[in-house]
């Protein structure tokens, strides 16, 4: 099968030191959304094969990494802690490993089946609803909602502790997602889309607070990142390089040259990502001093 160049990309030397450094300094949190079955977990079996991401943190909410378990189990390149408790434990249990997540001793922190974690909450408080079209039920969303939002909050602040300590690492959260129908004036024909488990807010705040919120796919070749606007769901978003002028191809732009990419794995897409970075400093350095060159001691592309 064709794959991606920047997979290979990814562990060439200079290609490792420079998307650490990037890390480093960005530490991007990315949603990684799609149904159950379209290969998620699959694609995050690419970080734990790459040593810049080790000891990999992966916080498992719904012991859903069991198809990765040749890597999940090997204490080497990775540290698991999933979720053995009650249902009812779920939040206490998360805001514990995400509180330990903000200082660990990581390459990259995953946090899989988040999404399972609202779904538990508003079904426990639909148990003695008997009317699950009526006010009760409706009520029965709004906790759930409340401290979901705290949680999404959460991802972002880890994000910063990480940041001011000099450690930033990406943090990786896996979403299971709906069909849900499209509003009438979207499109003519009424496709469907894809949307998270939850509400249109939620969703909202975590594509705000979030670097990269991302749709999967899967091929007959493997899993495809689904990254640029479409009118089938506008919610997909890259925040990387953009040009000056949009019609302008010549400049770096990440969120373009990922959506280009065949089979592109979680490595690549980051050293792709940093290397758009560099280009772009790089580029805005030579507008400001045409005498300057970049350092290419670090260059991504020496």
């Amino acid at each position: 099968f064709q794959m991606s160049k920047y997979n290979d990309y990814a562990h060439d030397p200079a290609a490792i030191e420079a998307t650490r450094d990037w890390l480093r300094r960005e530490s991007p949190l990315v949603y990684l959304y799609s149904p159950s079955g379209k290969g998620k977990t699959t694609l995050l079996g690419s970080l734990f094969r790459h040593p810049l991401y080790h000891r990999v943190l992966l916080i498992d909410i719904d012991q859903g990494s069991t198809t990765i378990a040749e890597y999940t189990t090997n204490a080497a390149i990775c540290e698991r802690r999933v979720f053995d408790k009650t249902p009812d434990k779920r939040v206490g249990w998360f805001n514990q490993q995400i509180k330990y997540a903000r200082a660990a001793d990581c390459g990259a922190i995953i946090v899989e089946g988040f999404t399972s974690i609202h779904s538990g909450m508003v079904a426990a408080n639909l148990e003695d609803v008997e009317d699950p079209e009526g006010p009760a039920a409706m009520r029965a969303h709004i906790g759930p909602s409340n401290r979901t939002g705290a949680m999404i909050e959460s991802f972002r602040a880890t994000k910063q502790y990480r940041l001011a300590a000099g450690k930033g690492v990406p943090i990786i959260v896996t979403l299971n997602t709906r069909y849900s129908p499209v509003d009438p004036s979207d499109m003519a024909d009424q496709r469907k889309k894809v949307v998270p488990d939850w509400s249109p807010n939620l969703t909202d705040k975590a594509m705000r607070a979030s670097d990269a919120f991302i749709e999967l796919d899967r091929t007959p070749h493997g899993t495809v990142l689904l990254t640029m606007q479409t009118p089938e769901n506008a919610a997909r978003k890259l925040r990387a390089c953009v040009p000056y002028n949009p019609k302008d191809r010549t400049l770096p732009n990440a969120a373009r040259l990922v959506q280009e990419q065949v089979n592109l794995d979680l490595p690549g897409m980051l050293a792709l990502w940093a290397k758009c970075d560099f280009e772009r400093k790089a580029h805005i350095t030579k507008i400001i001093d045409p005498s300057a060159a970049p350092d290419q001691s670090t260059n991504p592309t020496a």
